[in-house]
């Protein structure tokens, strides 16, 4: 199975409009996701943080097309 075409991005994508997907993959690393039992004190936080801080980074060093 492809699991790109599970991100709420694959319906850009299919039609041809770029997107950016980042990940920290919590279906595969917590049993709760989007469950009634995801609650925050289920939520990985030192993987949160890494996530966002990636997030940010990426976010801020990512080429902008000024052409538009």
């Amino acid at each position: 199975m492809n699991h790109l075409g599970r991100s709420d991005h694959a319906a850009f994508w299919n039609v041809g409009i770029p997107a950016l997907m980042l990940t920290g993959t919590a279906k595969f690393r917590n049993r709760h996701y989007h469950r009634p039992t995801d609650t925050p004190d289920t939520i990985d936080y030192r993987r949160l943080t890494a996530v966002a801080v990636a997030t940010a980074v990426t976010a801020t060093s990512w080429p902008v097309n000024r052409a538009g």
